[in-house]
């Protein structure tokens, strides 16, 4: 699964959580940040990683930031 088509299949899981769009753009930037760094990890040292698994941890590393606002 490519980076953008990831990001967009969670993003319709975040707005159905609940989540604000001020929220989920964050967590978004994180996510594409969070695979930026990855990919230069991987393609530096040849170290293989999970990308996917690297953006959805991004994509949903706070999700007390939803809950604490209601």
């Amino acid at each position: 699964m490519n980076t953008r088509t990831m990001l967009q299949k969670e993003d319709i899981l975040l707005k159905s959580s609940g989540m604000s769009d001020a929220d989920i753009t964050h967590s978004t930037q994180v996510a594409e940040k969070a695979l930026e760094i990855a990919g230069r990890i991987r393609s530096g040292s040849g170290t293989e990683l999970d990308m996917e698994l690297v953006g959805r941890g991004a994509l949903f590393h706070d999700p007390r930031r939803h809950r604490d606002r209601q």
